[in-house]
């Protein structure tokens, strides 16, 4: 472990209780830093001081999560800041088009879960953007859904907004995927974007009730144009962990960045292992291994760079009154470096860290604290490579061939020792098929049908794989 002596501003303190989050990106080399205590704001931070913040909402109706994004429009540079309310407020959320250099509004849209193709009883738990959105007219906004009136089911939704310095924002290809039973929005983190890939995002949730419980972590892609196999307009999901079973510890996604070449997500699963899953060029993991290092832990809130120019990107996480950092390029540095001790506690959602090209912003908002600290790092003293042996995954890894599916579906098990059968659970928790390979093989088909022969209605279904002890499954969307 390593101290860094590094430009540290502690900014006037003003008792608040916060309510919702930090976010932060960097504009020509300057950071601009959002952040929600009784109102969303933002800020420009020269040389890390919060510069005439600007305030949206009201002390009666806050927003309580912000999450900002940069365009590159042929009339120059903008901000998006999408402000939400706390999802039982059931309240619209609004999206911001902002001039970086005076901060004034040039467009406002609200945007309410009718817009999303929701009708009553539905609200949207926060709004995320990309951090950059270079080289298009739109951006993608993705939402996570709860239902606060039937406890009917939980989804995520994410659309392309346009951001014309006139005229409407127009909204277009709102997709929906359904994540599962519950009425507490899904825990979201991203979207970040890779070259080639449209707005990656990960999310996890868990429900359960008298008869049994179900947990999974998800990837997604914002598909703008759904394809002929996908003509339903849903986006495209995959399941890269899950579990059925009896009630245990919550699962928890911890952060996601991006690089030029990569991304990269930390969950951990049901026993509390955390996991790091590593984002190439599909919205399935190319690889996923178990996190090496024992912090950050799972409860501890953490964040990454979401830079799609930079060849790679920083973990930053609060860990016992100090803030630590980790780097990462195809591997992990083998140490972590501490930012900042001394610290006031630091809740899930109020860290963040962006890049510029000399070095890193990270910026974290303390418990009673009402303006972000920042910090600044010099990119030569935390990008060193200290090489270590890759640990396995102990682990049941499920990939189906295509998800959704219509008539059939092969899946590809990861593992040792491999499973001798596979199980197909309804969203009842009903085993529905027994699915049995008889060769020796990882892979095993699913022809769509129960174990009467009848085909199984559209609906989502839980493939469960039980071997040596481990136990995984991956919801699987029928259609």
């Amino acid at each position: 472990m390593k101290k860094l002596m590094v430009s540290l501003l502690i900014l006037f303190m003003i008792t608040v209780n916060a309510l919702g989050n930090v976010d932060i990106l960097a504009v020509d080399g300057i950071p601009f830093v959002s952040w929600c205590t009784d109102m969303a704001y933002i800020a420009a931070c020269p040389s890390g001081v919060v510069s005439d913040p600007v305030f949206f909402g009201t002390s009666s109706d806050p927003f309580n999560y912000a999450s900002i994004g940069l365009v590159s429009p042929a009339q120059g540079d903008r901000l998006i800041i999408a402000c939400s309310s706390y999802w039982l407020y059931m309240l619209p959320d609004t999206v911001y088009l902002l001039d970086p250099e005076s901060l004034e509004v040039i467009n406002q849209r609200s945007l309410s879960v009718m817009d999303l193709g929701f009708g009553e009883g539905k609200n949207t738990g926060e709004l995320h953007l990309p951090r950059y959105c270079d080289g298009s007219d739109s951006f993608a906004v993705v939402a996570s859904i709860g239902d606060c009136t039937t406890d009917s089911g939980v989804s995520l939704a994410s659309a392309s907004l346009s951001y014309p310095d006139v005229g409407s924002m127009l909204l277009c290809d709102t997709l929906v995927v359904d994540i599962g039973y519950g009425w507490t929005p899904p825990d979201l983190l991203g979207p970040v974007v890779l070259p080639g890939m449209k707005p990656l995002s990960i999310s996890c949730h868990h429900t359960w009730n008298p008869m049994y419980f179900e947990a999974y972590i998800l990837s997604h892609l914002h598909q703008e144009t759904p394809t002929a196999t996908d003509d339903s307009g849903e986006m495209y999901t995959h399941g890269i962990w899950g579990y059925s079973g009896e009630k245990t510890i919550d699962i928890s996604i911890s952060a996601l960045g991006s690089s030029s070449s990569e991304a990269v997500g930390i969950w951990s699963d049901s026993a509390g292992v955390q996991f790091y899953s590593v984002f190439i060029d599909s919205i399935a993991p190319s690889y996923t291994y178990v996190f090496p290092f024992p912090y950050p832990t799972p409860s501890e809130p953490a964040a990454m760079t979401r830079n799609p120019s930079d060849n790679g990107l920083l973990l930053a996480w609060y860990h016992d009154g100090e803030i630590r950092i980790r780097h990462w390029e195809n591997e992990w540095n083998d140490f972590d470096h501490i930012v900042a001790s001394g610290q006031p506690s630091v809740s899930a959602g109020n860290i963040a860290v962006c890049s510029v090209d000399d070095g890193y912003w990270i910026t974290w908002l303390p418990g009673g604290v009402g303006q972000p600290i920042l910090a600044y790092v010099d990119r030569g003293t935390v990008t060193g490579i200290v090489p270590f042996e890759e640990p396995s995954v102990a682990s049941l890894i499920l990939h189906p061939s295509v998800n959704p599916f219509r008539e059939s579906v092969t899946l590809t098990v990861e593992g040792d020792p491999l499973p001798e059968s596979l199980d197909v659970f309804d969203i009842t928790g009903r085993l529905v098929r027994v699915l049995w390979n008889d060769s020796v093989s990882n892979t095993f088909f699913w022809d769509g049908e129960n174990t009467s022969g009848q085909e199984v209605p559209p609906s989502t279904y839980f493939i469960q794989a039980s071997s040596a002890g481990i136990r995984s499954t991956v919801p699987l969307v029928k259609l």
